[in-house]
């Protein structure tokens, strides 16, 4: 089995800064791109006074970007799980800042997040995140108030190695597309960790249509992480493209149904 990556190697390991990390469409977004963008971003929070930035973000590339660019900076990344406007503003005093891919029509402390093409080749030095580095999120909220979750990096870290074991060689050479959210916590171990750990370039965009899951190209071999709401959507008389390996989320079966 390959050996899994932690987060804090995502940007420092020994890899090509050609190394596919995202794409979406025509589009890909190197290793290359991800160190450009992360160091942008970090220069920019540093210049913040603010410690806790929610991340709400449709690209799942430039999600990558901020919670890397959050870590490295020794800021704390919290994820409401959501872009809804008046949401955030009942959330307020849990960050101090949110950053964004777009502007979300938010009236307090907000930094766009976008890619910049580099100039020329350039090499970066990151601070090493701190070992008790911990991610924020919050349940959905579907059975009630949403709950604060603290999620250690490590223990993400860990899971994915978990996962890749458990899944093993079936992975290799697969890219990693979802129906599910990167902020909330199976699509962040699943859509973001598993494949930033095992160098599994992702789909940058969310699949809300089944539409769009029977358009991906052919070519390739796919990690589907779903939902069973979407796969209960699925239309036999579009063809799909080949997927190696399909994860649902689900919930325990009454006993009776069992």
């Amino acid at each position: 089995m390959k050996q899994t990556l932690p987060l804090a190697r995502w940007l420092t390991a020994p890899r090509p800064d050609d190394t596919p990390i995202a794409w979406l469409d025509e589009s890909t977004w190197t290793l290359g791109d991800l160190r450009h963008d992360v160091a942008q971003l970090i220069c920019r929070l540093q210049q913040q006074p603010g410690e806790r930035w929610a991340l709400c973000f449709e690209n799942s590339y430039l999600f990558i970007v901020a919670l890397l660019a959050t870590l490295h900076a020794g800021k704390t990344p919290v994820l409401p799980g959501h872009n809804r406007v008046i949401q955030l503003n009942e959330q307020r005093e849990l960050f101090d800042g949110v950053l964004s891919d777009s502007d979300l029509n938010w009236q307090g402390s907000l930094l766009l997040v976008a890619s910049s093409p580099q100039v020329a080749t350039q090499s970066f030095t990151f601070a090493a995140i701190a070992p008790d580095a911990y991610i924020e999120l919050f349940t959905s909220g579907s059975t009630g108030q949403p709950k604060r979750v603290i999620k250690p990096v490590h223990l993400l870290d860990r899971e994915a190695e978990l996962l890749a074991e458990r899944l093993g060689a079936r992975l290799a050479g697969c890219r990693v597309v979802g129906s599910v959210l990167p902020q909330h916590l199976y699509g962040l171990t699943f859509r973001v960790f598993l494949p930033m750990a095992l160098g599994l370039p992702l789909h940058a965009a969310m699949l809300w249509y089944v539409e769009q899951f029977a358009a991906l190209s052919h070519q390739h071999r796919y990690i589907f992480i779903s939902s069973p709401a979407f796969l209960k959507r699925l239309d036999t008389q579009l063809s799909p493209p080949p997927v190696q390996v399909l994860l649902s989320a689900g919930g325990e079966l009454p006993w009776q149904d069992v």
